[in-house]
């Protein structure tokens, strides 16, 4: 497909594609199966446009290689500007612009790649993501797309702190891989049939990082199952700071050397290699 370009770069972003709405459901594998069928069949109904304030949003699906489905989210609207006609002032309706940001997804490992630009943000792009396929398949439920964390970033920035005196984690059920190294804080989640669970850890005497319930939190972060997590420190120049794990995400800004498909595909596959599961799913 022959598809020209314009961008001169990418900044992209690693993230976890989690089914969340229908988490405790009995065919969370078979939901996940849905998604790329709802990507293709996005591209060619026009039911699955949402409008979300002032803009619509659609899928449109550029590319398949193997498992990888090669996509951009869409926004766009009608508008008008006045202009001169002779002596007098009309409106002339513009023909629709529209902002995109390319995406990546592998279904098998349940890996997002996207594009955050200064026309979408990553928030912006997690919610419309979300509305449209949903839009497209009910059956699926809410998504909820986080952002991985840089590997180890957040966890050495606490372990160099003088102190740690407080250390939450906002956690969503890890999906249908349920692995040891979560057993825990999986179990907890399970029982109450929770969608959402705030662990919040206090000490002003300094919190233990290295447990094996924090250390529990710290792999959820990893593997894309905290959307937030944040501490508060004593610095090494002894002042209280706030810390969160949002500022450290796995982000990367690459140059487009060519304005063609093939050459965003091979961008977007490499910072896929790069968020590739660091913990083996039968640990």
């Amino acid at each position: 497909m022959k598809i020209n370009i314009k961008k001169k770069k990418l900044n992209l972003i690693a993230a976890k594609l989690n089914i969340h709405g229908n988490i405790f459901g009995t065919n969370v594998p078979d939901l996940i199966k849905k998604i790329p069928p709802a990507i293709r069949n996005a591209s060619y109904t026009e039911d699955c446009i949402v409008t979300n304030g002032l803009w619509n949003w659609r899928i449109i699906l550029d590319d398949e290689k193997n498992s990888f489905l090669l996509g951009r989210l869409c926004k766009a609207r009608n508008e008008t500007t006045e202009v001169l006609k002779g002596t007098s002032v009309g409106d002339f309706e513009i023909p629709t612009k529209v902002y995109y940001s390319f995406f990546l997804y592998e279904p098998k490992e349940e890996i997002l790649i996207f594009e955050e630009n200064s026309n979408i943000s990553k928030h912006q792009f997690a919610e419309n993501f979300d509305l449209i396929l949903q839009r497209i398949d009910y059956v699926i439920g809410q998504v909820v797309i986080v952002p991985y964390p840089k590997k180890n970033e957040y966890r050495n920035l606490l372990r160099k702190a003088l102190q740690v005196t407080a250390l939450e984690f906002e956690i969503i059920p890890p999906n249908f891989k349920k692995r040891k190294s979560y057993k825990n804080i999986h179990e907890i989640i399970a029982d109450q049939k929770s969608k959402k669970l705030n662990v919040k850890f206090e000490n002003e005497d300094g919190v233990n990082i290295e447990g094996d319930f924090v250390d529990e939190g710290f792999s959820l972060l990893e593997e894309g199952y905290v959307p937030e997590s944040r501490a508060v420190i004593i610095n090494r120049e002894g002042n209280s700071e706030i810390i969160s794990s949002n500022t450290m995400i796995n982000q990367r800004e690459f140059k487009l050397k060519e304005g063609n498909i093939n050459e965003v595909f091979r961008l977007l596959k490499i910072m896929f290699n790069n968020a590739k599961p660091r913990i083996d799913t039968n640990e």
